[in-house]
């Protein structure tokens, strides 16, 4: 194996197209000129879509949305022409989008004709249930049994469920080179270190795929613009690899990789990478919902602890649970007193006015999603989780480097407030604690159209008269009990009163407190 010190984030291949092409589809264009056949009815099928990133619009077919799906999907290219073709190869790339959810099954066919019928009997196709993987894996197939031809080439999603989308970058077909070689990274794009100085490896793997055997050709890198180089002293034939290990430390970088043959000239793509090695605890600073600025590391450094909340709009249990996080989080200040919980959503489509508008009862600070959320859910999911949501992360501070701050407790599912006020406390943060721990109450969900719930915090068992009034003075609601310590829920008759704004007003012992409450009818 062979070692050199860069750093990996995210990877995009750029194929070489020096070769004679018969067919090029990045799909920047749409898919008019396809032919798409939904075979299983559903409404659903391949389409033309826009992830962002480096990669652009792609092919994308979905075995999920918003529910399972069982997808017959297929795409089938406009006839190409392979009348003066030698040895034409199909390549394509090819990506589960959801690493946790990566099983994702389809079938590449070959044939003359463009039916379903001649493409599905095709002695010329390929399978695979992609799996996980750190990017894009380019496919290739060998054509030369259609020299001469005009053949159609038909891409179906199939025999899964439940996963979520299969995605195809780029589809070319080109004649085979003598020498030409794949580039790949074997290990994930986003690891982190476990001490300070620390570094982690990663495999980038060369393959060879041209009709001659490739021998003293050259890993070339580039890190940030500095060059350097590694020989080879394999021969590689067709479908042999050569494994070249990397070390990489903490921190930021832009790193270009290809391979040259023997005579200098560069066979293959270029993989080109904007990387990054990061600390038990990545900082991430961005932007909540309502438009205020965080960034967690500067947080750390002054000494608040941070919980991350993972969660997504469609999840049941994250609503469920939002209101009791909310309540410990207005219990230990709002986010004033050195204590703060973030929502992180993990849905692509949760944008601002999705978040902003629940009606959860949770009002710590949310953010949108971004390659960020996806990329901090996948780290800490690794470290500490199952798949599911909701995710807790607590982050007790590292004043000195928070980086390698500790994550002190961490559950998937909610264990309740009783559970997450424990931990903070165990966060060394008990005197900012214990200055506001007082009587809490929320109202949710508020506006309210036929039902809302009163919650009531209660630092002690104490008698409690609750009061709804209306804008005229008028009491259209009252209700007096004896309460406990911890979470108190009465319900408020909203579908017997009229359409409007009311005031609350709750005594416990000789405190009041008042909420508005406006109803929408």
């Amino acid at each position: 194996m062979n070692k050199l010190l860069l750093s990996i984030l995210s990877l995009v291949t750029i194929c070489s197209l020096s070769a004679q092409t018969y067919f090029s589809d990045d799909f920047e264009q749409g898919i008019d000129a396809w032919t798409t056949i939904d075979s299983d009815g559903d409404g659903n099928n391949w389409e033309a879509l826009d992830f962002g990133g480096e990669t652009g619009v792609v092919l994308s077919s979905a075995s999920w949305d918003q529910a399972a799906l069982t997808p017959d999907n297929w795409i089938i290219t406009p006839a190409i022409d392979l009348s003066s073709s030698t040895m034409p190869t199909l390549y394509w790339d090819v990506l589960s989008i959801d690493q946790a959810w990566a099983d994702e099954e389809y079938t590449v066919y070959v044939s003359t004709e463009n039916n379903i019928s001649s493409l599905s009997s095709s002695s010329v196709s390929f399978n695979e249930v992609v799996g996980v993987s750190n990017g894009y894996m380019m496919r290739y197939i060998d054509l030369s049994s259609f020299n001469g031809e005009t053949v159609y080439v038909g891409l179906r999603h199939h025999n899964v469920s439940d996963m979520f989308r299969l995605n195809v970058a780029s589809v070319v077909i080109k004649e085979l080179q003598a020498e030409d070689v794949t580039l790949s990274l074997n290990s994930s794009t986003y690891q982190s270190i476990t001490s300070v100085g620390a570094t982690t490896s990663f495999d980038f793997n060369v393959l060879s795929y041209g009709s001659d055997d490739l021998s003293n050709y050259t890993f070339n890198y580039t890190i940030d613009g500095v060059l350097g180089a590694i020989s080879s002293a394999a021969t590689l034939s067709a479908g042999d690899n050569e494994i070249f290990s990397v070390d990489l430390s903490e921190g930021n970088y832009s790193i270009v990789v290809s391979v040259t043959n023997s005579s200098g000239n560069q066979i293959g793509e270029t993989i080109e990478v904007e990387v990054s090695v990061v600390p038990p605890v990545p900082n991430f600073s961005m932007t909540d919902t309502h438009g205020n600025s965080h960034d967690l590391h500067n947080m750390l450094t002054k000494g608040e602890v941070v919980v991350l909340d993972f969660f997504a709009s469609w999840c049941g249990p994250c609503a469920d649970s939002a209101p009791e996080v909310n309540s410990v989080w207005e219990d230990l200040g709002s986010g004033e007193l050195n204590f703060e919980i973030f929502g992180i959503t993990t849905e692509t489509t949760d944008n601002a006015d999705v978040l902003n508008n629940l009606n959860w009862g949770a009002d710590y600070p949310k953010f949108e999603y971004s390659e960020t959320n996806g990329a901090l859910y996948n780290h800490y999911n690794a470290l500490y989780g199952s798949g599911g949501i909701p995710l807790f992360i607590m982050i007790c501070p590292n004043e000195s480097n928070p980086g390698f701050s500790e994550v002190s407790w961490s559950a998937v599912g909610w264990a309740g407030p009783e559970t997450l006020l424990a931990a903070a406390q165990g966060c060394n943060s008990s005197v900012a604690i214990e200055e506001v721990l007082a009587n809490k109450l929320s109202i949710f969900p508020n506006p309210a159209t036929n039902n809302a719930s009163i919650e009531l915090n209660l630092v002690e068992s104490n008698k409690v008269v609750i009061e709804v009034v209306n804008t005229l003075g008028q009491k259209v609601f009252s209700y007096t009990a004896d309460m406990s310590a911890g979470l108190n829920k009465v319900e408020l008759p909203v579908a017997t009163l009229n359409a409007g704004l009311f005031y609350v007003n709750i005594k416990v012992g000789n405190e009041l407190m008042t909420e508005k409450l406006n109803i929408i009818k």
